[in-house]
């Protein structure tokens, strides 16, 4: 017969590090993002954690999840956190993270839809961690 194993992954543990080329260039951002297109993108509300875009950022940091930028949201009276990752086989990932007043969610855009839909619920295991 055929055996099937499923093993849980921490987001962390496909990730390169900063050091290793982890994050992109902050201006390649904008044109990657747009070349990818909205298919390639998956998005996702966020929970579970303190709504403050400092801790985010350093939850992410620590997942080798590196922010870019930083806007406020001034119509939303929150902040945008544009970063970037890549995995180990060299898939980057764009995240766009929005941490609002009362919300947060998510948007990831890769060259492979399939893996922009693993990583919102590998960010919120990532950034709901105490």
């Amino acid at each position: 017969g055929v055996v099937y194993f499923q093993v849980g992954l921490r987001l962390e543990a496909v990730l390169v590090e900063e050091g290793r080329g982890g994050r992109i260039d902050g201006a390649e951002y904008p044109q990657r993002w747009q070349a990818l297109g909205a298919a390639a993108q998956a998005v996702s509300p966020l929970a579970g954690f303190p709504l403050d875009p400092s801790l985010v950022q350093a939850r992410l940091a620590a997942g080798n999840v590196f922010v870019l930028h930083r806007k406020r949201l001034e119509g939303a009276g929150g902040e945008a956190l544009y970063c970037s990752a890549r995995t180990e086989a060299g898939s980057v990932l764009l995240v766009e993270v929005q941490v609002l007043a009362q919300s947060a969610r998510c948007a990831v855009r890769s060259e492979s839809p399939a893996l922009s839909q693993l990583v919102p619920p590998a960010l919120q295991a990532l950034l709901a961690l105490e």
